[in-house]
């Protein structure tokens, strides 16, 4: 199966659905249907695996407590 693409576009958050997509770190927001996993790095920090594809996606500890039950 062929990877989509990321969407890069200027979007403000309040143009997006707070239930449905998340940010992860200081530029990057996520549709959290499309969340794979949360793997746990040290210092509390975590990585995401996106659903399609094969890089991860850090996540700023800001933003960590958010994908505690993955």
């Amino acid at each position: 199966m062929a990877e989509r693409p990321c969407v890069a576009a200027a979007i403000h958050a309040s143009q997006l659905d707070p239930q449905h997509f998340w940010q992860v770190h200081r530029g990057t927001v996520v549709n959290v249907a499309h969340v794979a996993s949360a793997v746990h790095l040290s210092l509390g920090r975590r990585s995401l695996k996106m659903r399609g594809r094969t890089e991860t996606l850090p996540v700023a500890r800001q933003y960590a407590h958010r994908f505690r039950q993955m």
